[in-house]
């Protein structure tokens, strides 16, 4: 008598299930038959109580499914955010620039006024006319290190008329005020 009565009649089951699947190779080119062969193989060999789910196993799906989930929401919010970054960013230095290039203008503008002005003080002209001299555009500079150098230099030109008192400021009609000139 054998000692372990359960292996061998395990044994058997196996020997059985190898032989049932060779049956089965023999409908390899016929899928229906197949799949027939297959199904019958499944009622004949899975019980129902082997394949049953506990509770356990259905909650830990449930939450690996859930963190999935999350962890997909979680990526998605964080790409349209460092997209939404990135635009922000691009967009506050394209107004910086345009900020810079206005302030640059303006410059030049109250520069040509003043010239006018003082152009006007030396002929003893009440209203201002065609001045002698022709003001040539002011060309932009290609390197921003020598557009900063421009702008102060500017500046330092209007604040030396200021200093002489041939140049007051004045105040802008319009109700858009512009950004304070900053220095980088």
């Amino acid at each position: 008598m054998p000692l372990f009565p359960q292996t061998k009649s395990a044994n058997i089951l196996l020997e059985r299930m190898k032989y049932d699947l060779h049956k089965c190779s023999h409908y390899i080119q016929d899928p229906k038959k197949l799949k027939e062969n297959l199904i019958k193989l499944h009622r004949r060999y899975i019980y129902e109580a082997d394949v049953t789910i506990s509770p356990a196993d259905e909650i830990t799906r449930y939450y690996h499914r859930q963190i999935d989930h999350f962890e997909k929401v979680q990526k998605t919010q964080k790409e349209t955010h460092t997209r939404n970054m990135k635009l922000e960013n691009n967009r506050a230095s394209r107004i910086a620039t345009e900020s810079y290039f206005l302030t640059e203008q303006l410059m030049d503008e109250r520069l040509k006024h003043l010239h006018l002005l003082n152009d006007c003080k030396e002929e003893n002209i009440q209203s201002a006319g065609t001045p002698k001299r022709q003001y040539k555009p002011v060309i932009k500079p290609q390197c921003p290190a020598h557009q900063r150098g421009l702008l102060e230099k500017r500046r330092g030109q209007t604040f030396a008329l200021e200093k002489e008192g041939q140049f007051a400021p004045q105040k802008l009609t319009s109700s858009v005020k512009l950004p304070p000139i900053h220095p980088r």
